[in-house]
């Protein structure tokens, strides 16, 4: 059994993209409103792949983390924005809120992380639940670097190209071996 699995739940503004999609048309020389819903889905597809290449989220989005059991230090993800709630299910299987005052959000350490102060005492969890703790939180850049950006244009602009063939990612890749990406990360 896994410690922790992280769910994206929703991106805070579902329109949000990394790349406007008339720039990038423009960009890759694509005409047409019918080839306007293709773009828009190749930029989606290049995000979500430079989401897993970096191990980071682009556009702000609502996340749980999910523990299986207490630590003093709860690792989230790169990015983190907020924490909303840290919740956890007790023994008697009622779901409780660990107060604010009881933790620290750290947001700027990568991965942004949850450090529970030492007066607070870790409850006992059910043992019902394989993942009985849940942190809510936001995460992703407030404004996303232009490199990033531009490692997700080039490669939408392959997915696009190649949408009937065999890809090689080489481009975006590029972009995305530079250490400047890690800098702003």
């Amino acid at each position: 059994m896994l410690n922790r699995f992280i769910e994206k739940v929703a991106l805070l503004d579902p329109d949000a993209i990394t790349v406007p999609v008339e720039a990038f048309m423009s960009h890759a020389r694509i005409d047409g409103t019918r080839e306007r819903v293709v773009a828009e889905a190749k930029i989606r597809e290049a995000e979500a792949w430079v989401e897993d290449h970096c191990r980071r989220p682009l556009l702000p989005a609502r996340y749980r983390a999910h523990f299986s059991k207490w630590c003093r230090t709860l690792r989230l993800t790169p990015g983190v924005l907020t924490v909303e709630s840290v919740q956890y299910i007790d023994a008697s299987g009622e779901t409780q809120t660990v107060v604010a005052d009881d933790y620290v959000s750290q947001l700027y350490s990568q991965p942004g992380t949850i450090r529970f102060k030492s007066a607070f005492s870790l409850p006992n969890l059910s043992c019902d639940h394989d993942h009985p703790i849940t942190v809510t939180f936001t995460a992703g850049y407030e404004v996303v670097p232009g490199n990033v950006r531009a490692a997700v244009e080039v490669l939408a602009a392959e997915l696009y190209e190649n949408r009937f063939g065999s890809i090689g990612f080489t481009a975006a890749q590029s972009l995305l071996a530079a250490e400047v990406w890690r800098e702003v990360a």
